[in-house]
């Protein structure tokens, strides 16, 4: 069996060391393929301008922590147009450009926010072998793409009223997306 389908690495980069500890697994791979496309022109490139070494958060193995260190290649571009002379290989869909987490343990803590909120999912989220603060969790469910968007408001309501005489105001504020055939 080979250990990249194992880890579900993406297609075009392959394993280079596993090493197992009590509490972590960590996974070292690189980009197979021998150019990367430029982000901002398209222009394939071959021509290597130096090497560096992302550590991202994977999903959890067998209750063990992932770490996935992943030898990443910066490339000159050889298009003469374009703006960007040096760019970093990109994994679509596997790591966004500057993510700490790969794509997938990011929609497991997303999925866990959605249930539990912040916090719930921060003291969840250890069982489960991953590591996250509250605010981490909050930050992906903000980031959700497909949040529903709430109709215009076309009727607002405000109230101003006293807790207590001379001591705590309030404001509500009640919405309607409908108006009476009387208000028009």
């Amino acid at each position: 069996m080979d250990l990249a389908s194992l880890f579900r690495l993406p297609r075009g980069m392959r394993l280079l060391t596993l090493s197992v500890s009590p509490r972590m697994v960590c996974v070292e791979a690189a980009a197979s393929n021998m150019s990367s496309c430029c982000p901002s022109c398209h222009t394939r490139s071959e021509r290597v301008h130096s090497y560096y070494t992302r550590t991202l958060a994977d999903v959890p193995c067998v209750g063990r922590r992932v770490i996935l260190k992943l030898h990443v290649r910066k490339f000159r571009c050889t298009s003469e147009e374009c703006p960007q002379r040096i760019f970093t290989e990109r994994f679509p869909g596997f790591v966004h450009a500057s993510g700490r987490k790969t794509v997938r343990v990011s929609t497991q803590i997303r999925a866990l926010g959605l249930v539990l909120g912040g916090r719930g999912a921060q003291r969840l989220a250890p069982l489960l072998g991953l590591l996250v603060s509250g605010r981490s969790v909050l930050r992906l469910v903000m980031q959700e793409e497909s949040v529903p968007t709430a109709p215009a408001v076309r009727v607002l309501g405000v109230d101003d009223f006293a807790f207590r005489r001379s001591s705590r105001y309030g404001t509500l504020l009640a919405r309607s997306s409908w108006i009476s055939s009387s208000a028009a």
